[in-house]
């Protein structure tokens, strides 16, 4: 008989199985480590708060960031890309209005075509 069969014989007469071995033959893959198991919830307060507290850090770097002579450069390229957005938008506004009113005068000149016309043929007929 080796040494490790007395030692197993030896674990099991007193009762106390020799599990050590197991787990470092084969670990239990399928259990997660406790430090795993316990999670970490936060209420609608710390929610709040942390997101106060992330919204005013991240305010700060912008604002020292655009202190800095590549934030003014990349703000005065928003502003005129702004101003671009700006100018286009109000040339295809005034392109719109101009279309629309454009359609409103054919849409009355239409009509007023159509009661001529209706009033020639009524009048015509009812005599």
């Amino acid at each position: 008989m080796s040494g490790e069969d007395n030692q197993e014989k030896v674990d099991f007469i007193h009762g106390i199985p020799d599990v050590s071995r197991e787990f470092t033959k084969s670990p239990p893959w399928h259990l997660p480590p406790p430090h795993y198991t316990k999670r970490f919830y936060m209420t609608d307060n710390q929610k709040f708060i942390a997101g106060l507290l992330l919204g005013a850090v991240a305010g700060a770097a912008l604002a020292l960031f655009m202190k800095t002579e590549k934030g003014q450069e990349i703000l005065s390229e928003v502003q005129e890309g702004a101003d671009k957005v700006q100018d286009e938008l109000k040339e295809k506004l005034h392109e719109f209005d101009t279309a629309v009113n454009d359609l409103l005068s054919k849409g009355k000149a239409f009509i007023s075509d159509l009661e001529q016309k209706s009033q020639q043929t009524g009048t015509g007929t009812g005599a």
